[in-house]
């Protein structure tokens, strides 16, 4: 079984290297894996 590391923003698509760390976030029903400002476009606080 081979765990795959995302490495990138589900929305914006840019690397983690650019943007930091990213967090998983549940947004209508589907999990994405955000960065920083892609959560505040969708106005997510994550706790």
């Amino acid at each position: 079984m081979v765990i795959k590391i995302q490495t990138y923003c589900d929305r914006c698509k840019k690397s983690v290297k650019d943007v930091g760390r990213l967090t998983n976030v549940k947004w209508k029903g589907v999990n994405l894996k955000l960065c920083k400002d892609c959560r505040r476009r969708i106005k997510i606080r994550v706790r």
